[in-house]
């Protein structure tokens, strides 16, 4: 994935509200988006790093979180918890 595309352009990533996010589908790839209270867009290669499953996002604890082993993390991508020891790679960030 690019570092950096027209992410803000998309009607996903419009419809995306402040302090929530989703798994979107962007160009036939999945991307984990967040939009901060703020309104910058934080996104995310959804695959988690230790089972390869695809995260879900946690509403209520503001995470993302593996489906198959229970790893989350937080909205920038860092672990939270294991099984991963990695982080999900960052694709973007609005500024």
């Amino acid at each position: 994935m690019a570092d950096r595309f027209t992410i803000h352009e998309t009607d996903s990533f419009k419809r995306l509200r402040p302090d929530s996010g989703k798994v979107v589908e962007l160009d036939g790839q999945k991307v984990a988006a967040y939009r901060d209270a703020a309104r910058c867009l934080h996104t995310l290669n959804p695959v988690c790093t230790h089972a390869k499953c695809i995260v879900n996002w946690n509403q209520e604890e503001k995470s993302w979180n593996c489906p198959c082993h229970g790893a989350r993390y937080d909205i920038a991508g860092k672990v939270l918890n294991g099984p991963a020891d990695k982080d999900l790679q960052k694709i973007y960030q609005d500024e």
